[in-house]
């Protein structure tokens, strides 16, 4: 009876030894991942300040430094739910921090839509008379 339990524990060993190394790759995934969207923040803000309009190339350029401020809070709201249990107080921690994030990004956002060109606006067209 012993030998099936020990067994069956070795089992259990085996199984969190694959969750263990299925969470590292899933970790060195999203670290993998997190690299490559910092590098295009980069990559937009080094375009970003082309701009031959000062104004369009700064909004731009705060849209920039505002996803990468976007990225890290993703991060640390994705650590701080893997490690730590959803309890009351931790809820509502989590859900400031979620709220600070969307902010962030709608801000970036806006601040993006600010700085692209718009189209050449066309004069309005008389509403055609009715034959």
């Amino acid at each position: 009876m012993s030998d099936s339990n020990h067994g069956s524990l070795d089992y259990q060993d085996g199984n969190d030894r694959q969750s263990m190394d299925d969470c590292d790759q899933q970790r060195e995934s999203v670290q993998s991942i997190t690299e490559r969207r910092l590098q295009q923040v980069e990559q937009f803000q080094t375009e970003a300040l082309e701009n031959p309009d000062p104004l369009n190339a700064s909004l731009l350029a705060f849209s920039g430094a505002l996803m990468r401020m976007g990225l890290r809070m993703e991060a640390s709201l994705e650590q701080a739910l893997a490690k730590h249990p959803m309890s009351a107080g931790h809820s509502s921690r989590v859900r400031l921090a979620l709220e600070s994030y969307l902010k962030c990004l709608r801000q970036a956002d806006r601040y993006v839509q600010l700085g692209r060109p718009r189209p050449a606006t066309q004069p309005a067209s008389k509403p055609s008379k009715p034959r």
